[in-house]
């Protein structure tokens, strides 16, 4: 099974990462056909720094990943490309 992997890092200046964490909770990683997994792992660097990673299962058929954001009825949406890869 291949999945894709996107590491995030959110700076925040409000101390306890209050920000920051709702940011990594609003961010997910998903297929071209809506498909996506709960975030994996997450933890803070230092009281301002949060970091995070999305991951999400990947077809055989898939040739790119989604990264969206949604929070305050706004919608981010990232397409990254994947790399060809024989056999996925």
């Amino acid at each position: 099974m291949w999945e894709a992997e996107v590491q995030l890092c959110a700076y925040d200046r409000i101390p306890g990462g209050i920000v920051s964490r709702r940011l990594m909770e609003q961010t997910w990683l998903e297929t071209p056909g809506g498909r996506r997994d709960p975030p994996k792992g997450s933890g803070r660097g230092n009281w301002r720094v949060e970091y995070g990673s999305c991951y999400v299962r990947l077809s055989p058929e898939d040739t790119y990943v989604v990264l969206r954001f949604e929070a305050f009825d706004e919608q981010i949406r990232l397409e990254l490309p994947l790399p060809e890869q024989e056999g996925l």
